[in-house]
């Protein structure tokens, strides 16, 4: 059963002092739940107080009037029913926090927690996303007239936002289980016709000690939607190599996601501040007149070969034009043939009109 978290004292990190885990923002503030917030995967009513830790997030949400806490849901330590396991004493939440003026911000978090008790039950049940314990509004008083609006979520741990980076950089077999993970969660609530609408590092989290991803925040979220998701497999995702055409694949979130995460190898590579397709490594002198005209011939063939080498290491390392440009390099080929192609060029320049 969802706690009801009727006189409550409510806790704020801003009133934590050195010596103190705990201090009131108000004393006996009265929580009541709102009706149709809470997710049917609930926690019991013997969690009788909400207790807040830490700030995540200040300004955040619609005119910047949501605040994003850490924190926890408690038991009394001496209740009859109480676990021996200190750890049972303690659920572990996120609380996002809103005074009810201006009421649109409020408003917000009472939509986002009935999304979740419409359209996320499944998605809950799988791990995809937080569970949801409700959303609890104060009773306002003379002493606050504004009153506090709280949608209290399962703690699915830290952001992606710090290894991003990391993960989006690096290459290697032992890195593509982390980026297909992702791209799992995100088929996945797809197949239960839910679009998050805002996916980015900030709204995806590792839950557990397997750092299983969770997909948080459903603010701008839609439902009911027919994505082409539905009509692929993971597999066959995952054995994408090249980045597909956006319009060719289908699906904005998970393509931008892809992207995002560099899973894909890129079609086009750049020199000289040009663009050029993949299939130009074939033949890097045409590459090479697009120089600028102060540089030589030679100079610009060089810069070629180099530029694609190292594009060529990073995406189709071990291809046959990877091999072919990195033996020409090492032998010392490419001295002669930068030679050879300014002769060429000097001799007979291209035209330029």
């Amino acid at each position: 059963m969802t706690p009801s978290l009727l006189k409550t004292e409510y806790f704020t990190a801003g009133d934590i002092h050195p010596h103190d885990d705990e201090l009131r923002l108000g004393a006996n503030l009265e929580l009541c739940l709102m009706e149709k917030t809470a997710s049917k995967i609930s926690v019991d009513e013997s969690y009788n107080r909400l207790v807040i830790e830490r700030v995540l997030a200040e300004d955040a949400g619609l005119f910047g009037r949501v605040c994003i806490y850490r924190g926890h849901l408690a038991r009394e330590k001496h209740a009859v029913d109480a676990p021996d396991d200190p750890d049972e004493l303690v659920l572990p939440i996120i609380v996002k926090a809103s005074r009810t003026e201006p009421e649109i911000s409020s408003e917000q978090l009472v939509v986002e927690a009935r999304f979740y008790v419409t359209h996320l039950a499944a998605a809950v049940s799988q791990g995809l996303v937080p569970a949801c314990y409700g959303v609890f509004s104060t009773k306002q008083t003379e002493d606050d007239e504004e009153g506090l609006t709280c949608l209290v979520l399962e703690d699915c741990g830290d952001d992606l936002t710090s290894e991003w980076d990391t993960l989006k950089n690096t290459r290697g077999l032992e890195f593509k289980p982390s980026k297909h993970q992702l791209m799992k969660t995100v088929f996945d609530l797809h197949n239960l016709g839910v679009i998050h609408g805002s996916i980015d590092p900030h709204h995806i989290t590792r839950r557990d000690q397997r750092r299983t991803p969770c997909i948080i925040d459903f603010s701008c979220a839609e439902a009911g939607m027919q994505c082409s998701c539905q009509s692929k497999t993971i597999e066959a995702l995952h054995e994408i190599v090249v980045k597909p055409w956006r319009e060719a694949f289908g699906c904005d979130e998970l393509w931008e996601l892809c992207q995002s995460l560099e899973v894909w190898a890129p079609r086009m590579f750049m020199c000289f501040g040009v663009t050029f397709y993949v299939e130009w490594c074939d033949n890097l002198e045409r590459v090479a007149l697009q120089k600028p005209t102060f540089m030589d011939w030679d100079e610009a063939l060089r810069k070629a070969y180099m530029t694609v080498n190292k594009f060529l290491k990073k995406w189709y390392s071990g291809s046959a034009d990877d091999l072919r440009i990195q033996a020409t390099i090492d032998s010392g080929e490419l001295d002669t043939l930068c030679a050879r192609y300014k002769e060429k060029m000097d001799s007979n320049p291209p035209s330029t009109e």
